[in-house]
């Protein structure tokens, strides 16, 4: 039965933007793109294989995490599943909460897991954008006026951070949206920038060893001069960076 519902689940995500991939449309996330959120939605690419592992080991600390977040602020948490998606009412946008604070007003809670590494992110009051982008995509979709970020980081710290409802930047996520969608349903794909996500997309769809022969229009051969001009660049900078380090080196 949960095989089902996830895949009932699944299918109906990809008639919408997800809140965690609103993020990635507004180019705010730096693991993933426009482009490749557009290519999943046309069912061109599958999820990224590699993010597996990550995805279900915050599964499976989520319900540990909220737990402790429960006891910590002595508040009740409304689980609706991992497979109740909710609907904006005019926008292709949606959400499935990972729990709901059970108080008046209501609140969304977005529980996440990061390493250490990352733990420059949540210095401070501050949280990372694309989780802030998250909660406020939740927000639009809920109706709520608050929503709250409980992460773990390096499985040893829990940092909580409050998220006020942001109208403002809610209506640009509605319109970056439905803009996106709009690329989606004719099949417009993003323009192409030069995050790893984009890349990673665009050398599974077109790989080089395909043989096929190809019209490059006068637009794709400024690129390419472009990037002949970058590489050059590229080239020079690290010819003077290694004759900086020689000086440096000589002087020690």
């Amino acid at each position: 039965m949960v095989a089902i519902e996830r895949d009932r689940w699944l299918a109906e995500r990809r008639t919408i933007v997800g809140a965690s991939e609103v993020a990635a449309i507004l180019g705010v996330n730096a693991y993933s793109s426009a482009y490749e959120v557009w290519a999943r939605k046309r069912g061109l690419i599958d999820d990224d294989a590699s993010m597996r592992e990550a995805v279900e080991w915050g599964n499976r600390l989520e319900p540990v995490i909220a737990a402790a977040y429960a006891e910590r602020t002595s508040r009740t948490l409304i689980d609706h599943g991992r497979h109740h998606l909710l609907r904006h009412p005019a926008w292709p946008l949606g959400c499935t909460l990972d729990r709901e604070i059970d108080c008046r007003p209501p609140e969304v809670l977005e529980v996440k897991t990061t390493g250490q590494h990352h733990g420059e992110e949540w210095e401070g009051d501050v949280a990372p954008l694309r989780y802030v982008v998250q909660v406020q995509a939740q927000l639009a979709v809920t109706g709520y006026e608050r929503g709250v970020l409980a992460c773990l980081l390096g499985g040893q710290r829990l940092v909580v951070r409050q998220v006020e409802r942001d109208d403002a930047l809610i209506a640009e996520i509605g319109e970056a949206v439905c803009d996106f969608w709009r690329l989606v349903e004719t099949g417009t794909p993003p323009d192409p920038d030069g995050s790893q996500a984009t890349r990673r997309v665009l050398k599974a769809l077109h790989p080089r060893d395909s043989g096929a022969t190809i019209d490059l229009g006068d637009e794709i051969a400024v690129a390419v001069a472009e990037w002949e001009a970058a590489k050059a660049d590229e080239k020079a900078a690290k010819g003077r960076k290694e004759t900086a380090e020689s000086i440096l080196f000589a002087a020690v």
